[in-house]
């Protein structure tokens, strides 16, 4: 895939897109434009048809198989309705007593982060970053997949991560993940035709 990105350090990431059913799973292996890549399937890809997709590379050089699939559609039964704060002494208050406790995911790190970059090691650098974010992303999502099973509404605090951002308590406000929160709620929502509104407007996003 290295003929896909260009060089120098402002280099694009690799991404390579297909068409439906131009990728193939085959014993274990993905089939490409005529080459075989190994892939580490914890998927079960074996069991479905492949559409369109793409190859992407990440900041580490890491490149990712993303391919799309059909599957049966699960309706939740989760009819329950819920109202969500927002803060930062806990990143998420539930109406029905649910925590998502802070876990300073930034914070935590941001001492062995700042020796990386004061030495220049551009890769500890970058590997540190992904570890942020993985970390992040998957309490946000262990969180919100919670909730969208167990409740048809969902009733978020209007609170901007944008225009907290430009406070004192930047770093703090970064570190919490309200939008990546709020994303991942809508997506969830939508995706099992439930409602989430802003506790502020009462806007219905369906």
């Amino acid at each position: 895939m290295k003929w896909r990105t260009s060089g120098g350090a402002r280099r694009s990431l690799g991404f390579v897109p297909f068409k439906s059913e131009a990728a193939k799973y085959v014993n274990g292996q993905v089939r490409f434009a005529g080459f075989f890549f190994n892939v580490w399937d914890s998927y079960g890809l074996s069991e479905y048809s492949f559409r369109s997709g793409n190859f992407s590379e990440d900041s580490r050089g890491r490149w990712y198989f993303n391919i799309v699939v059909e599957v049966a559609k699960v309706v939740s039964t989760g009819t329950g309705e819920v109202g969500i704060d927002l803060g930062l002494k806990q990143t998420a208050t539930c109406s029905d007593g649910t925590v998502l406790a802070r876990k300073a995911f930034y914070r935590n790190l941001e001492s062995k982060l700042g020796k990386a970059q004061r030495a220049n090691k551009k890769k500890q650098v970058k590997s540190i970053h992904a570890k942020i974010k993985n970390q992040r992303k998957d309490a946000m999502h262990k969180f919100t997949t919670e909730l969208v099973r167990n409740n048809g509404l969902i009733v978020v605090g209007n609170v901007s991560s944008a225009a907290w951002a430009k406070t004192k308590m930047a770093k703090s406000v970064l570190d919490a993940g309200w939008h990546m929160l709020k994303t991942q709620l809508v997506s969830l929502l939508k995706r099992n035709d439930k409602l989430i509104a802003n506790s502020k407007t009462a806007d219905l996003v369906r």
